[in-house]
């Protein structure tokens, strides 16, 4: 997980996923990088 600060917001990058997406929440931010990787590792079990 990668984070970030630009103008006040916080960007987080889940690097593995290669996605990214800015809140203004810092809970918020950890949340969405959490269920985004859980959702990965599931789909990985899954193959």
């Amino acid at each position: 997980m990668i984070i970030h600060i630009r103008n006040g917001r916080f960007i987080f990058t889940a690097s593995s996923l290669n996605r990214s997406r800015r809140f203004v929440c810092f809970s918020e931010g950890i949340a969405w990088t959490y269920v985004q990787k859980l959702a990965a590792a599931c789909a990985a079990e899954m193959r």
